[in-house]
């Protein structure tokens, strides 16, 4: 199983479109980590930055995260990966948390660009 995670520095990033990175955890079915990589994040909207097909190339599975846009939930639901919001902390604890089975989704689906992000893309934000 592979899990990412949303990080800024070592902790959780509390947006996901301006996630620093993304930390890959391979894991054995003990939950024993074998391996870790690291994608750097664009800094673009989240929606806009092909991160979710990224993330689903490499065999990411679950997606621990902070709050991400309506259209960034979507992409990475098409791209079959189970996405937990409102996750926040150190990125190693998180991931515990998650296998030890005490985080579930919160649904943070942020509204601070005014967006809609559903098929039409709409939002307020600047793509580059």
């Amino acid at each position: 199983m592979k899990i990412a995670i949303a990080v800024s520095g070592t902790d959780v990033s509390g947006h996901f479109g301006s996630a620093e990175a993304f930390r890959i955890f391979t894991l054995e079915p003990s939950g024993q980590v074998t391996e870790t990589e690291i994608i750097q994040g664009s800094g673009e909207c989240g929606c806009r930055s092909g991160i979710a097909t990224v993330l689903a190339e490499h065999g990411v599975e679950v997606l621990l995260a902070g709050s991400m846009g309506t259209g960034s939930y979507t992409l990475l639901r098409r791209n079959r990966i189970v996405v937990l919001r409102g996750c926040s902390g150190e990125a190693t604890t998180v991931l515990r948390d998650f296998l030890d089975g005490r985080l579930s989704d919160q649904g943070s689906n942020c509204s601070v660009h005014g967006e809609d992000h559903g098929e039409g893309h709409v939002c307020n934000h600047h793509h580059k």
